[in-house]
């Protein structure tokens, strides 16, 4: 239950980040060429995020094939991000 509600304030968090990312005061502010793909990297995980918790709080039984799951989404995700920054 504890594990389901921190993903759901995470998951906020990132959704949060995304948004912030994207808004014209902060691209003004950094020279990076890349922030616009990393808000919405970071939009993406927020929403699989919120998903994941909400999945959790429905299927508990399911936590471990789950946690499974969104770890490899996770690293596919982070993946495709450092491709991206090279």
């Amino acid at each position: 239950m504890i594990l389901a509600i921190l993903c759901f304030i995470a998951g906020a968090a990132l959704i949060a980040i995304g948004i912030y990312f994207l808004t014209p005061g902060f691209q003004s502010k950094t020279n990076f060429r890349h922030t616009k793909a990393i808000s919405y990297v970071a939009l993406g995980l927020g929403a699989l995020t919120l998903v994941w918790s909400f999945m959790l709080f429905t299927f508990p039984q399911a936590q471990a094939a789950l946690a499974l799951v969104y770890m490899f989404l996770l690293l596919g995700a982070v993946t495709a991000l450092m491709i991206l920054m090279k």
